[in-house]
């Protein structure tokens, strides 16, 4: 058996295995993924400040608030929903039954959740 650069190991004949019955076997991830995956942080915790500054300045967000305000895209643009997520977790932001039509042309006016924002006040100076 000989292990691919995919990742998965192969017969001599190119038949895939499951290894079962085999020990467990840890295989160091490729240089590539690991800068995938420092990249993908570094996203993430730029993006989470993006969602503090918008959720401290306005009653709602949705993602298109997020992509406008982000200085580098994401590697897939479904990781904005990851990062919403994220916030909603960290306490930022609640989920809200309502929807709006997109701003992004991409999006084709396709309806975005509406998200509340925990952190706005709305006594201002």
């Amino acid at each position: 058996m000989e292990l691919a650069d995919d990742g998965n190991w192969y017969t001599s004949d190119g038949v895939p295995c499951s290894a079962l019955g085999l020990p467990a076997l840890r295989v160091k991830p490729r240089v590539s993924d690991v800068a995938q995956q420092a990249a993908d942080k570094a996203w993430m915790d730029s993006t989470h400040e993006a969602l503090q500054c918008l959720a401290s300045t306005q009653p709602e967000i949705t993602g298109d608030d997020v992509w406008a305000a982000i200085t580098m895209p994401p590697r897939e643009s479904r990781m904005i929903g990851n990062a919403l997520t994220r916030a909603r977790a960290k306490g930022l932001i609640e989920r809200t039954d309502k929807h709006r039509p997109s701003t992004r042309p991409e999006n084709h006016s396709r309806p975005v959740r509406v998200w509340k924002s925990l952190l706005y006040s709305q006594r201002r100076p």
